[in-house]
């Protein structure tokens, strides 16, 4: 099955983002609400697609979990 990590602090988004994702694509979607709980899913999982907001109390989310996926693929 594939999985899709959804990464966004807001809460009534994320609900929205994931449904329609869930419906549209069969995918399963794993939600979190901050950085550091995507990175503790990414240690221990591999899903298919990361979607995040740019922007996540103030940080850099996508470079953030770039960074770490691109730590997990060496």
């Amino acid at each position: 099955m594939n999985v899709i990590l959804l990464v966004d602090n807001h809460e009534k988004t994320r609900h929205l983002y994931s449904v329609n994702l869930e419906v549209y694509t069969g995918a399963s979607v794993v939600q979190v609400d901050s950085i550091e709980d995507a990175i503790s899913y990414l240690e221990i999982n591999n899903p298919q697609i990361v979607i995040t907001r740019s922007k996540i109390e103030q940080r850099n989310a996508g470079e953030k979990l770039h960074g770490v996926l691109k730590m997990k693929e060496n």
